[in-house]
């Protein structure tokens, strides 16, 4: 289906029948021609709601970017670990979702924990300014700020209270937690 030789009436007939696994290998397929990868695309975004959680998860580690947003909004943590692993998704994606999605605190919390984007000056601060980020990965991913991002954070008056403070609490004193077994604890 993929071939050149595959004519594309053909191709897009062809994934009428095709199992999840099969869509997303041809979403992914840069010699698939774009019509036919969209239309897979597609196609997985309608089989959604049908697909187990285990699916959900396996398709969120090679899924096409078009199926980001999607994946995010079922607010599953597993979902969304998962899709952190994904190589295609990049900080735009996740600051996208974080800014104008449905994101909802046990999803939050765990992107929350994966180094990798909690790492990420955009993400982490989207992260802290959302206002169903569980406190304590809040008050984390402050620890791990930048001073540039407390003076923002501190002088946000959108920002809760608790936060606020510690923003400028952090921004006052060169050393304000201490290590506890590897973990900086505010003090």
């Amino acid at each position: 289906m993929t071939e050149e030789g595959t004519p594309r009436p053909k191709a897009l007939r062809t994934l009428e029948n095709l199992p999840w696994g099969d869509l997303a290998a041809v979403a992914r397929d840069v010699r698939a021609p774009g019509l036919v990868r969209r239309a897979a695309n597609r196609r997985l975004l309608a089989k959604l709601p049908e697909l187990s959680r285990g699916e959900k998860t396996a398709l969120a580690r090679l899924a096409d970017r078009d199926l980001f947003l999607a994946l995010l909004e079922e607010n599953d943590p597993i979902v969304v670990e998962a899709l952190g692993q994904n190589s295609r998704l990049v900080p735009d994606d996740l600051v996208r979702w974080l800014t104008v999605g449905r994101a909802e605190a046990p999803a939050l919390a765990a992107l929350a924990a994966i180094p990798r984007w909690s790492g990420q000056p955009a993400v982490r601060e989207a992260l802290i300014r959302h206002r169903a980020t569980p406190r304590g990965s809040s008050l984390a991913l402050l620890l791990s700020a930048t001073r540039a991002e407390w003076l923002r954070l501190a002088e946000d008056e959108t920002l809760p209270p608790l936060l606020a403070a510690w923003a400028r609490r952090l921004l006052e004193n060169s050393i304000p937690f201490v290590d506890r077994a590897g973990k900086r604890v505010l003090t």
